[in-house]
């Protein structure tokens, strides 16, 4: 079975201003699935959803990223 990524969610401190930032720049239009808690937008293969999160959140997140990370220990090239 081949392995693909279908979803990236990005977590963003302002979710109104990202929305704007993806459609002015790149010209996205958000999908009708889209909440005022998430926001879709349909890539070639792939979506992207933004979800408004909170600084404390966004530090968490990326200290049990990277505590994932080190456990897994990725092979050095």
């Amino acid at each position: 079975m081949e392995q693909r990524i279908t979803l990236i969610t990005l977590g963003v401190r302002n979710l109104q201003r990202s929305k704007e930032f993806y459609q002015n720049v790149f010209g996205w239009q958000p999908l009708e699935s889209s909440t005022e808690s998430v926001i879709f937008f349909q890539l070639n293969g792939l979506q992207l959803a933004c979800s408004h999160k909170s600084r404390w959140q966004m530090m968490l997140a990326w200290r049990l990223m990277a505590r994932a990370l080190k456990a897994f220990r990725w092979p050095t090239m």
